[in-house]
């Protein structure tokens, strides 16, 4: 079967709703995805379709952990599954409930073609579930390893008063005086990437969980949400993030609309932070939660917009790797400090002799022991490969940025690609000359580096070369 074939418009598709402790809100997006009626065949909730053909609709609640689980006894083939309550977990909860929803179909021999995840206060309209996936079902068919994301349009409206017949006939017919703003910001996005379709590396800042869509080889290829993310938001910036970096392609469908009942985060922010702090000024609650996510996401997305560059970061933008074997441990030393200079970077090295011997600095974690974690490969923007001892007359972070996107930057000793560029398949070409690459002295001494340099030549080498000890006057360590 070709791979056209097993992302085709034929297949299951998969909606996973994350809930915790609002039955009310559950029942009414169950009723807006068509779970109520007649029994219907086992594991599936319905069929969607258009023009005569149809795809059946499988549909798992994932539970954060309520006191008392949702009862689905009336939600023929709607399927339950749940973690424990350590916080607000819904990026644990949206993976417990796609790969449950992954291995039903294997195990009925079934391909899924999508997978759709919306929050347990989100209900879709008539047409969202079909929308969505045939987003990601045509997108996926042309993205290189089929890795497609598709994102709806959430908007909001008050809807206090209603009871469930009320806000069906609201999600058909939506009355103007229950409409609430919606974030300019996210319409802006939008607009300025032609819905995603020209996004950049810095539209991850687009994508909304909440309304969110996966072909199947996406969610596998960054394995799905980070599930240490907990707290209110950020875990679907860090996938989007992941999706970019794994050549996802992406598209925003507004057609493929839901709604939210209440004002958007900032609006709800805006609310809870109407404190009267008195005498004594606070961080208000929903700020509190904001700067914390904010912090969250900066360890996690390298992108230079999400974080302060100028600190060391457990996962860096740009992932090097040494093979220091077999070289000597001065033209690793000087290689890495180099490497890392002025650069959102981690250096791993294959043998790390230079760590073993004490010659890197232990304050600096920036050198490591190979192999490269997966969490780091998979967040950072950059690779960089070096194949021999090398010199730098700029920062590595100079040469990532000069980086053409879709081609490598290959000089004599070191190779810089994007991780994008790498996952969508592309072939670096052979190294040519560059001006702010050179080989390493055959006879460079650390000392000569080190101990006579000028500061002028600081932060970064030049071509020039050094007063070595063997022709200044004091040659030793014991100079005056």
């Amino acid at each position: 079967m070709t791979h056209h074939e097993v992302i085709g418009h034929d297949g299951v598709i998969g909606v996973v709703v994350v809930h915790y402790e609002d039955p009310v809100g559950l029942g009414r997006v169950l009723d807006a995805l068509g779970t109520s009626g007649t029994p219907r065949a086992a594991g599936t909730t319905g069929r969607v379709g258009r023009g005569g053909t149809h795809t059946p609709v499988r549909v798992v609640v994932a539970d954060d952990g309520s006191t008392t689980p949702p009862d689905l006894s009336d939600r023929p083939g709607v399927e339950l599954v749940a973690q424990e309550d350590e916080g607000f977990r819904a990026a644990a909860a949206r993976n417990l409930g796609a790969r449950h929803l992954l291995a039903r179909a294997a195990d009925a021999g079934d391909h899924v073609r999508a997978l759709l995840f919306l929050d347990g206060d989100t209900m879709p309209t008539p047409g969202y579930v079909e929308a969505l996936a045939d987003a990601v079902a045509a997108l996926a068919s042309t993205a290189p390893h089929g890795r497609a994301l598709a994102v709806g349009r959430r908007r909001y409206a008050e809807l206090d008063g209603l009871d469930d017949a009320g806000v069906t006939a609201f999600l058909h017919d939506p009355d103007p005086a229950r409409l609430l703003p919606d974030p300019a910001w996210l319409e802006e996005g939008y607009a300025a990437t032609a819905n995603l379709r020209a996004a950049d590396e810095r539209s991850y800042r687009f994508v909304i969980s909440a309304v969110l869509a996966l072909s199947p080889a996406l969610f596998e290829a960054v394995d799905g949400f980070d599930p240490t993310f907990v707290g209110y938001g950020g875990e679907d910036w860090d996938l989007a993030w992941r999706a970019w970096l794994a050549g996802a392609d992406l598209v925003h469908v507004p057609e493929a609309l839901a709604w939210h009942d209440g004002p958007d985060a900032a609006g709800r922010d805006d609310r809870a932070d109407r404190v009267d702090d008195g005498p004594h000024p606070r961080t208000p609650p929903a700020a509190a939660r904001r700067l914390a996510e904010t912090r969250r996401v900066a360890a996690s997305i390298t992108e230079p917009g999400a974080r302060d560059p100028g600190l060391i970061w457990e996962h860096p933008d740009v992932v090097v790797t040494v093979d220091d074997r077999g070289l000597r441990a001065v033209d690793v030393l000087l290689t890495c400090a180099d490497l890392v200079r002025g650069t959102d970077a981690r250096v791993w090295l294959t043998d790390g002799a230079i760590l073993r011997d004490g010659l890197w600095p232990e304050s600096d974690p920036r050198v490591c022991l190979g192999p490269v974690p997966a969490s780091a490969l998979g967040r950072a923007r950059f690779r960089a490969y070096v194949e021999a001892p090398i010199r730098l007359s700029t920062t590595v972070a100079a040469l990532c940025e000069s980086a053409t996107p879709g081609e490598a930057l290959h000089a004599p000793g070191l190779l810089v690609v994007r991780t994008r560029d790498l996952a969508r398949g592309l072939t670096p070409a052979p190294p040519t000359p560059h001006a702010h690459v050179r080989a390493a002295r055959p006879d460079a001494s650390l000392e000569a580096e080190w101990g006579w340099r000028s500061p002028r030549t600081l932060p970064v080498a030049r071509e020039a070369t050094p007063t070595t000890p063997a022709t200044h006057p004091h040659s030793t360590k014991e100079r005056a």
